[in-house]
């Protein structure tokens, strides 16, 4: 009998040991739409960055789908000085990225922009003079210039510590926070 009275106690101890407490924050969902991280982008467009190259001004992002799945694809118009090129010379880099989100301020950021294309329009004479310093600092300086802009900010009283995933689908993003 003793040995069962133990066998009973040890389970008891071992199964409530293993079982989860309640979550201080459960699990919460949002959907927004990609218009909805534009405006964000709309409202504090244009930025100025500096390099060792010149001076880039972000005038323009708009996100859309990603080629990899889940992915964001942002579209950055820039327009880039330089002593060789004061006058400037428009340009479009394009990466694939994801967000984060703040817990503290309750915002959303782009987070992980990796470059995917560079392109310069404009005078096409003008191209020869972008050096490669230029051309490799854009990417880099035009990310971290978009990934400082708040995007979205979530309502009074929404409470979460992380974003968890995101998916996309089209125009809409569901956003699985814990």
């Amino acid at each position: 009998m003793k040995k069962i009275y133990w066998l009973f106690t040890l389970l008891f101890f071992v199964s409530g040991c293993a079982v989860q407490g309640p979550m201080l924050f459960g699990n919460s969902q949002k959907q927004l739409t990609l218009s909805d991280l534009d405006e964000g982008c709309k409202k504090a467009l244009p930025k100025t960055g500096k390099g060792r190259f010149g001076q880039v001004k972000v005038l323009a992002a708009v996100t859309q789908s990603g080629d990899q799945n889940n992915s964001l694809s942002v579209t950055a118009r820039f327009v880039m000085t330089s002593f060789e090129i004061p006058e400037g010379i428009e340009g479009i880099v394009r990466y694939n990225g994801t967000l984060r989100y703040d817990p503290k301020t309750n915002i959303l950021y782009f987070s992980k922009l990796q470059p995917e294309n560079l392109t310069f329009g404009g005078d096409p004479s003008l191209q020869e003079y972008i050096s490669m310093a230029a051309r490799q600092g854009i990417p880099p300086l035009v990310a971290r210039i978009l990934e400082g802009i708040p995007l979205y900010r979530m309502e009074e009283g929404f409470r979460a510590h992380v974003l968890q995933s995101v998916k996309v689908d089209k125009e809409n993003l569901l956003l699985q926070f814990r």
